[in-house]
């Protein structure tokens, strides 16, 4: 396939968004889609050099083997190990044994699937994983494991019995995968983004494009430079107003993907688009773009592994860039050596391949094993005060269980089963108390049944579920109808959600954790979504007495950082306290109106704690995470809260 310069300039299009969103600047919420530029363009290219291959009847799936190791594996191994000595100084024995497996994974193209089964790409840990990125390389090389036989397979075919099959057994890939995405969207985000089957359909986009120029060359005409421009501004749309709230892939990953297929067909040097793509510096970023995409999630990773607090624009802004000048020096010494010297036989080079893939495999086995006296030593680097602090950490990491028990359980839904048992709790202990809302709400209830352990305390919720924003699997809003055909089972339904979601910050994304938790108090209270949870409160206790619990002051610091910070107390940022404090008072305005009926108790007046020490009291953590209790904290909150919802031992 001839070189057009125009695709290394799509390829810095590609890369220079995902370095962005990365970097958490702010901007470019949608530069995850640069992946998908990678798919489509990796589809153009490899589907283009086989089908030359196969119509000059070279086609050798060993030679096509040794290019991709050629391309792809030294690069790679060269950043994977230089990682281990950096992780094994910044990251605690728990963030470096992930690291070790996710090497593993990295070197022996699983790393999608060991995500899919570990972590949601959107969640904020992520940001703390140097190898998260490789994900999208596990994807393309399990497609290129696939894909060559199959090409060969359909073209022999049509060679021996006739037929046009290979576009049309594209095509219907094609189109059963992006229907895959599309279900995915809706029933299984994680396994959506991850795996293949629902990615493929990216890669088979360009090697249908690659299929056209083969057989009918690339188009010409005036409407091409139009074309061209479209696919530029569907590629600039698509980084700059998507964000992780698009289910992704789905349906407006079409945007992404048709605009990288109409740049590679249309996006030629007469074009303006073309002459734009092929400009030196641009074209200079896209040779580059491959070591550049390994390099940046590293350098930001460990960044924010080694800082107490988030890193700084300046710092994260000046990490992209070395990851730039990183980029150019493994492209220069190891990636152009390998792929274009001669001076490696093709068995040679196998065996190159299998060191290449062994070695960091082999060290990330080590380092699992080795994962006790990684331990001692991690700890023995570390003062009296910031040892007792990760002591503090590991008993109360992951502990996120619902307490348990005959009249303590939690359900998603009222089923007939839990209703047997609600019933025949409430006929011996009398009328129960019912906690709804989202996670918060489970800290609520994990608080009130340890404090009230002769009651009859249950649990309708799933994590995330909150007015407006409502999921499928959020089956408490089906509690209306129990409720009016049930009347008497509860003495107390008691509301209660996550802060966060109250308030609107300066910056994309518009709400939620991620942009409560890095606020300068900037912002404003969601009224909208006040309103929303007032009028469902309002709607419950027209049927059962009822209680908003408020939102809670939530740290929102990396606890497993602790040992790094200076000793004294563990203070909230001063600008989340602020936040709360204004949501709070905002949720009273709302409700004052209703003169106790239902209830609104605000949870910081119920509490009555500092919030800018009372993190790690006595050396014991009130927090597991972010902004979620321990077992300690429900133990010491619930006291307050049982005594501020006016709640008794035993039932009414």
């Amino acid at each position: 396939m001839k070189y057009r310069a125009e695709i290394d300039g799509l390829r810095a299009l590609a890369v220079l968004p995902v370095i962005v969103f990365h970097a958490e600047l702010g901007f470019f919420a949608g530069g995850f889609a640069g992946v998908d530029v990678f798919f489509v363009i990796s589809g153009f290219l490899i589907t283009g050099i086989l089908l030359d291959d196969l119509a000059a009847e070279r086609f050798s799936i060993l030679r096509f083997y040794e290019r991709r190791a050629r391309r792809i594996l030294p690069a790679l191994c060269l950043v994977t190990l230089a990682c281990f000595p950096v992780a094994l100084v910044l990251l605690d024995p728990r963030s470096f044994a992930r690291f070790a497996e996710s090497a593993i994974a990295a070197s022996l193209f699983y790393s999608n699937i060991y995500f899919w089964q570990t972590l949601d790409y959107f969640n904020s840990a992520t940001a703390q994983l140097p190898l998260i990125h490789t994900w999208s390389l596990a994807v393309e090389e399990q497609y290129y494991f696939f894909f060559p036989p199959l090409l060969w397979l359909l073209w022999q075919v049509a060679r021996r019995i006739g037929g046009d099959w290979v576009p049309w057994a594209l095509s219907l890939g094609a189109i059963g995968s992006f229907a895959l995405a599309v279900l995915g969207a809706e029933l299984e985000l994680r396994s959506n983004f991850y795996l293949l089957p629902s990615r493929a359909w990216e890669l088979l986009a360009g090697s249908l494009a690659a299929l056209h120029v083969q057989r009918r060359g690339l188009p010409t005409g005036r409407w091409t430079d139009p074309a061209a421009a479209l696919g530029l501004v569907l590629l600039a749309g698509s980084f700059q107003f998507m964000d992780e709230n698009v289910a992704f892939p789905g349906p407006w990953t079409l945007v992404p993907v048709l605009g990288t297929v109409l740049l590679l067909l249309c996006a030629r040097p007469e074009t303006l688009t073309g002459r734009l793509l092929s400009l030196p510096p641009i074209v200079g970023i896209g040779l580059i773009s491959y070591s550049a995409y390994l390099w940046h999630q590293p350098l930001f990773a460990f960044a924010r592994a080694a800082s107490i607090d988030r890193p700084s624009a300046i710092v994260m802004i000046g990490l992209g860039v070395a990851s730039l000048g990183l980029a150019w020096l493994s492209w220069r010494y190891v990636e152009q050596p390998f792929r274009r010297g001669g001076w490696l036989t093709e068995r040679q080079v196998f065996a190159a391949a299998l060191a290449l893939i062994l070695t960091p495999a082999a060290a990330g086995f080590a380092a699992t094993s080795l994962g006790d006296l990684n331990r001692n030593l991690f700890i023995a680097r570390l003062d009296d005060d910031a040892r007792a602090r990760w002591f503090a950490w590991e008993k109360v990491r992951g502990a996120h269980g619902r307490v348990t028990g005959q009249c303590h359980f939690a359900a998603p839904s009222i089923d007939e089963a839990v209703e047997a048992r609600l019933l025949a709790c409430t006929e011996s202990r009398g009328r129960a108390i019912l906690v709804l809302g989202d996670s918060h709400a489970g800290d609520i209830y994990n608080a009130l049944a340890r404090t009230l352990p002769e009651r009859t305390v249950m649990l309708l919720t799933e994590g995330g579920c909150r007015p407006g924003r409502r999921y499928e699997t959020c089956h408490p809003w089906d509690l209306l109808g129990y409720l009016a055909a049930k009347p008497g089972v509860f003495e107390r339904v008691v509301y209660s959600q996550a802060g966060f979601w109250y308030w609107i910050a300066d910056r994309d994304p518009p709400i939620g954790r991620w942009s409560f938790a890095v606020s300068n108090g900037e912002g404003s209270v969601n009224e909208a979504l006040i309103e929303e949870t007032a009028a469902f409160v309002e709607a419950l206790h027209g049927l059962a007495p009822t209680v908003w619990l408020g939102p809670r002051f939530e740290p929102h610091v990396n606890l497993g950082k602790l040992y790094r910070r200076p000793p004294g107390p563990v203070a909230m940022n001063p600008a989340l306290i602020a936040q709360i404090e204004e949501i709070d008072a905002a949720i009273g305005v709302r409700v004052a109106a209703w003169q106790g009926e239902p209830h609104y108790v605000s949870q910081l007046e119920a509490v009555t704690m500092d919030p800018s020490t009372e993190v790690l009291r006595d050396g014991v953590l009130l927090y597991n995470d972010a902004d979620h209790w321990s077992p300690a904290g429900e133990r010491f909150f619930g006291e307050r809260i049982v005594q501020a919802l006016g709640l008794t031992q035993t039932a009414p």
